[in-house]
């Protein structure tokens, strides 16, 4: 009865305002996936008892009730006995279903925001542009959200002419010429003859759409003065014309007023009998000049886009003056029985036409396929490894692929490893759920021409061009300084909470160092800050290092702690001056060795149920200090999958799927950044409850104690954008490609109405199905 009393004050601290429970769905209502171990919220209220004052219950207003006496303590528990068996009766109990959920949100009854929907008829310009929510400005309440009748009158009206869009560096300048090598075309045929399609674009954004709630486009440098439809953007790849004639045969009906200026350049691209591996690597010999030269292959790789070279064309290559670019390569992580639909057809063509080809070869698109059946004898057989692999792909993509497998990890990184100090999925140390990054590191291993990897969903869309979005993100994790870096990747940046970015950064560093007696269970070793906290009247001490428990100090170089093993000096980064000498200068101008697109946040005191999933290392003494970034969609830099790489194959380390990479950074003093992506809701959110429920956690952060977002609290993620339970994340994408969806929206609508969606650049997720019913 106490934990379930913990477990309720709980939710509602992690979703302000009262919960109640209804006995029917709300209209709107998003499938909940748990997310938070309710075998532990026994150990709750013990763990609540460590957060600090402004987290206590006297804050929410719990109040015990007076019972005097035993006859009234026995009336209240058969009064509340009774009632609780009652709502078990006709409700049922469905601890994981979230068919059967009938918990109401609070967030749920906030206004819902319907400017998404305006079409390509209410296009203004950027200038005359105002949001629907939330409002410009600094504000701590949501603005009024005007009625339909109560907004000016979004009738249809002269369409705006769409034009291409260009993204990319002007190649032929003579700035760009005077540091970089020159760029030559690339095609799409092998005789050179077929052009690349441009995506096209219309000037301006829909009246009243809202901007984004987390993010930021102008702090990325992506464009907001432009929109993406679904011609413009997916028609260059198939969309909206027969198969017949090479194209998917969706995507047809609905409104499609000046959507024939996408064609009218290139006509109908014919998809059918494309090579995109061999178009690749012939991209890539065009440019080979602009990159460092390519190391040999590895012996017995598979996949590899490169080719062997001499000796004395390495030389040649390496002579010039000029700049070499980094290569990076975008690893669509899928499985034996994916299906591939039209619309997910055309997004894999735009990401290869897009940062591939028309890049000049700085990014190639590969498949990793995990082959699920461990019988297959894929290793033993090259003809069998190539019929799986073809019945894996569709056609297109039969030269871009590689094959793993969970037992090929085995080999690779084989048993015995150490004691585990949680397994709550119960599954094994090579399995997918748990180890994903296993074949990232191996994949790494085997491919040396590559300085990054994306490591990509396949239930991720982009709504904008795929160039911009990822150069622009990896500029911008360049260019952040690393001193209080991890303390602002703890945060999720709310623009009409914190007003700037550079706001938001002073707010995250100096709310990072309040002490509390909360303890944080994590040593480090920071040359930057001299002070320690005495034990016993005794430093801790650590392989030499002075060690500092309990208080609150910035992240600084490698972390130490009990019982870490070392794997060389050079694995781990120190900084080169202390923490109050640094002028906010180191870091600048590093590549980030991991980008994430959540939080990198400390799991531990959360109710995320894999924050103790750690094998190998002393289970005698404290969990290791690490970061979680939920989901796997991030870029790794090649020096930190080798560290993985090494720390599995050499220590048998390992944590669960989403917290290995971020810890390992955060271990090993690489450089992590959160980028602040832009994230959209369904509800008018008031910008400080929506602070308070993302940043709930320790020190105003995203983690750190039980009322973090992530386990419990992560019903406030179903009407976004960006989360693996984001149900909102699927209606937008679908009511954007022209269907309808809760029985709104649709064709008819369409053209009936204010015309097809635009949007600027958008990553949702999960998306598990593109077609609506209307096609």
């Amino acid at each position: 009865m106490a934990a379930s009393k913990t477990l309720s004050w709980l939710s509602d601290k992690l979703n302000p305002g009262k919960v109640n429970l209804s006995l029917g769905s709300p209209k709107h209502y998003y499938d909940l996936i748990p997310g938070f171990d309710e075998e532990d919220v026994r150990s709750l209220s013990t763990r609540l008892q460590r957060l600090s004052p402004a987290a206590s219950l006297s804050r929410r207003g719990f109040r015990r009730p007076a019972l005097s006496s035993r006859p009234l303590r026995l009336i209240a528990l058969a009064i509340l006995l009774a009632v609780s068996l009652g709502v078990f009766l006709h409700l049922g109990f469905y601890p994981h279903s979230g068919s059967h959920r009938k918990r109401h949100y609070n967030w749920e009854s906030y206004p819902r925001i319907n400017g998404y929907y305006n079409g390509i008829r209410t296009i203004v310009n950027s200038s005359d542009y105002v949001a629907e929510y939330p409002a410009s400005g600094e504000y701590t309440a949501a603005p009024a959200i005007s009625t339909a009748s109560g907004k000016p009158s979004l009738t249809s009206s002269a369409i705006p002419l769409a034009t291409p869009f260009q993204p990319y560096p002007d190649y032929n300048s003579s700035e760009y010429l005077s540091q970089y090598h020159s760029v030559e075309e690339c095609y799409l045929d092998e005789a050179n003859t077929k052009q690349l399609p441009d995506v096209f674009v219309y000037p301006g954004i829909p009246q009243h759409q809202p901007a984004p709630q987390m993010g930021s486009y102008q702090e990325l440098g992506i464009r907001d003065d432009v929109c993406f439809e679904r011609f413009g953007r997916l028609g260059p790849y198939g969309i909206g014309y027969e198969e017949k004639m090479g194209g998917t045969g969706v995507g047809m009906k609905g409104d499609n007023d000046g959507s024939e200026i996408v064609w009218k350049k290139n006509g109908f691209v014919d998809w059918r009998g494309t090579k995109w591996g061999t178009l690749q690597k012939q991209c890539y010999e065009r440019n080979k000049q602009r990159f460092p030269p390519a190391p040999t292959k590895t012996l017995g790789q598979r996949g590899s886009t490169t080719s062997d070279e001499s000796v004395d064309q390495l030389n040649v290559r390496s002579d010039s003056d000029k700049k070499h670019l980094p290569r990076t390569v975008i690893v669509l992580r899928t499985w034996d029985s994916c299906k591939y639909p039209p619309h997910l057809l055309a997004s894999i063509r735009a990401m290869i036409t897009e940062l591939s080809l028309k890049s000049g070869g700085e990014y190639d698109v590969h498949f990793l396929v995990h082959v699920k059946d461990n019988s297959i004898p894929i290793w033993a057989s090259e003809e069998v490894y190539q019929e799986k692999l073809k019945k894996s792909l569709p056609e297109e993509f039969w030269d871009m692929a590689t094959l793993w497998s969970e037992k090929q990890m085995e080999l690779v990184y084989p048993p015995p490893f150490g004691k585990v100090f949680e397994n709550k999925s119960g599954g094994g140390v090579h399995g997918v759920y748990r180890s994903s990054h296993f074949c990232m590191q191996y994949f790494a291993s085997q491919h040396p021409e590559y300085d990054f990897f994306w490591n990509w969903e396949m239930d991720v869309r982009y709504s904008g061009h795929y160039y911009e979005f990822l150069d622009r993100i990896s500029q911008w994790a360049k260019a952040q300084p690393r001193k209080g870096l991890w303390e602002r990747n703890a945060k999720f940046y709310i623009p009409g909470y914190y007003g700037t970015f550079d706001n938001f950064t002073k707010v995250a560093e100096e709310e990072a160092l309040i002490p509390d007696d909360n303890g944080d269970n994590i040593y480090i070793n920071n040359p930057g800050l001299k002070t320690q906290k005495k034990h016993k009247g005794k430093s801790k001490t650590h392989g030499g290092n002075e060690l500092l428990r309990e208080q609150p100090r910035p992240v600084w170089g490698y972390v130490d702690f009990p019982g870490r093993q070392s794997l060389g000096e050079s694995y781990d980064i120190k900084p080169p001056t202390t923490y109050a000498e640094d002028n906010y200068t180191w870091g600048v101008g590093e590549d980030a060795d991991i980008i994430t697109f959540n939080p990198l946040f400390d799991p531990d005191n959360t109710t995320w149920i894999f924050r103790n999933d750690v094998t190998g290392y002393n289970t005698s003494l404290p969990v290791p200090p690490r970061r979680v970034a939920l989901i796997t969609l991030s870029r790794f830099s090649r020096r930190l999958l080798m560290t993985m790489h090494a720390e599995t194959y050499k220590l048998r380390h390992t944590m669960f799927t989403e917290m290995w990479p971020a810890s390992c950074a955060l271990i090993h003093g690489l450089k992590g950044v959160y980028a602040p992506h832009p994230v959209f809701f369904d509800r008018a959110w008031p910008p400080a409850e929506l602070d308070h429920a993302f940043n709930g956690g320790r020190h105003h952060t995203a983690g750190g104690n039980v009322t973090s977002v992530f386990g419990v609290g992560e019903h406030n993620f179903q009407g976004s954008s960006f989360f693996y339970n984001a149900g909102f994340a699927g209606a937008l994408w679908r009511r954007w490609l022209g269907f309808s969806e809760n029985n709104e929206g649709g064709p008819k609508k369409e053209v009936n109405g204010t015309g097809r969606m635009c949007m600027r650049g958008v990553l949702v997720h999960p998306i598990k199905h593109d077609i609506g019913p209307d096609e």
